[in-house]
């Protein structure tokens, strides 16, 4: 017990990209770690180590696994390979949910056995998206390559989708892209808008000195 009650059980995030100074996409997964670390609840973050920029939070213990990302075909693969071992030992414990913000990191986690174990809420941004894909050229011979990994991209989303106890989306717009792809789990689907850390993000008190120091 503690002061404020019993002890809170992990919380399980996987993420095939984890980079917290990066003010896109890759924000809202580390503040979604980073308060539900100062609310009490251990996060256990599993992620690949790409870089050196790993903040130590509150409640949060990282779970690095090795990734190759020479071609994006390669980083993709070394992702869900490299996470499904790196998830493996995690297997044992006992979460509540596993919050996911990549395709790579929920395959891991189905491959891995610790979904369906273990419900996963998938945080739907945007489709499965490939530079691979966008990368190929429009020519005969490329035609049927560019067909068969666009196949491979929507049987992802229908696996990543069908082990989702829950996929959030950020917009309508996101809602109607998973209901389209997978309208059998359209009532898994719940919208809950990025938003928007205005301890961070707030106007400079003095604009004219930050202009200078841009």
């Amino acid at each position: 017990m503690t002061a404020s009650g019993p002890p809170r059980r992990p919380l399980l995030f996987a993420r095939n990209l984890f980079l917290p100074a990066d003010l896109g996409g890759n924000r809202y997964p580390y503040e979604v770690v980073r308060r539900l670390g100062e609310r009490g609840h251990p996060v256990p973050v599993a992620t690949p180590r790409l870089h050196d920029a790993f903040p130590p939070l509150p409640g949060v213990r990282y779970h690095f696994y090795p990734v190759n990302r020479r071609h994006p075909a390669l980083t993709h693969v070394t992702n869900v390979l490299g996470g499904t071992l790196g998830l493996r030992p995690l297997r044992g414990q006992r979460f509540p949910v596993a919050l996911v913000g990549s395709y790579d990191a929920a395959m891991a986690l189905g491959w891995s056995g610790v979904v369906p174990r273990t419900p996963m809420i998938f945080l739907f941004h945007s489709e499965f998206y490939s530079e691979w894909v966008q990368a190929l050229r429009r020519s005969s011979p490329r035609a049927l390559a560019r067909r068969a990994i666009r196949a491979y991209m929507a049987a992802v989303e229908r696996r990543v989708f069908g082990l989702s106890a829950r996929l959030v989306a950020v917009s309508e717009f996101s809602a109607r892209q998973i209901r389209s792809r997978a309208p059998e789990v359209a009532d898994r689907v719940r919208v809950i808008p990025t938003g928007v850390d205005t301890g961070y993000f707030v106007p400079p008190a003095d604009p004219a000195a930050a202009k200078r120091a841009v």
